[in-house]
């Protein structure tokens, strides 16, 4: 028996149930509004309608952004189950032609990558996929895997190191790294072993802005090596 009664029911649909969604992962209206392609007056009257169908506040304003109460905690896994159920009826029996499609592909990738892929993606898909949208974001490392998580990007493109089964990953290529010092350097001479390198003074090049780069202090073994770039995607 549900828990609805079948006015409530009606009234549901799956822009509604988007929205309790994309609220639940990403706690800030303003990027569910993004994300859906809708205003922001209207995620706040589907927030309305969705909290006088459940008798719930669903989701409390706090300053960084909205807070799920119980309620909405408790409802979360059975709508997000609804919504996957009913993309697996629409999409069941049809398959992807790149020669109609118009869907929009959000690409997250550092500068270096994006100059490498984005031209001749964008050649290619003239011709295979004209109707394809591309969308490029200067996404990294950690905030590329959370952006992924979040839904916000499809493809993540870079050095891109972690052990979870939530994304699948390719390897794309391989790169090394060069050191640049002053001729005559005192230290180095001819010869730059990797701690001699940490022991010295550099520039420090960190696309997260913190202190942290190829070459992690006191732990040898990790980065002078070759390094992957990679794909990852949800």
């Amino acid at each position: 028996m549900s828990e609805l009664s079948d006015p409530k029911l009606r009234q549901l649909d799956f822009t509604l149930l988007s929205v309790f969604s994309e609220a639940m992962r990403h706690r800030k209206l303003t990027v569910v509004a993004e994300t859906l392609g809708l205003t922001p007056s209207a995620i706040s009257h589907s927030l309305k309608r969705l909290r006088e169908i459940f008798d719930d506040e669903l989701f409390m304003r706090r300053p960084f952004g909205v807070m799920p109460t119980q309620r909405a905690l408790e409802l979360s896994p059975k709508i997000d189950e609804i919504i996957e159920l009913s993309r697996d009826a629409i999409g069941a029996g049809t398959t992807f032609d790149a020669k109609t499609s118009n869907r929009l592909f959000r690409i997250a990738a550092p500068d270096h990558e994006l100059s490498l892929f984005a031209p001749a993606l964008t050649r290619s898909l003239r011709s295979s996929a004209p109707s394809v949208r591309l969308s490029f974001r200067s996404h990294s490392r950690q905030a590329a895997l959370d952006a992924l998580s979040q839904g916000a990007i499809d493809v993540a493109l870079g050095m891109i190191r972690t052990t979870s089964t939530e994304y699948e990953r390719a390897e794309l290529f391989e790169e090394s790294y060069l050191v640049l010092a002053r001729r005559g350097h005192p230290v180095i001479g001819r010869t730059l072993t990797l701690k001699t390198y940490t022991r010295l003074d550099h520039v420090l090049v960190s696309f997260g802005g913190d202190l942290r780069g190829i070459v992690v202090r006191d732990r040898f073994t990790e980065a002078m090596s070759a390094n992957p770039t990679s794909l990852a995607r949800t």
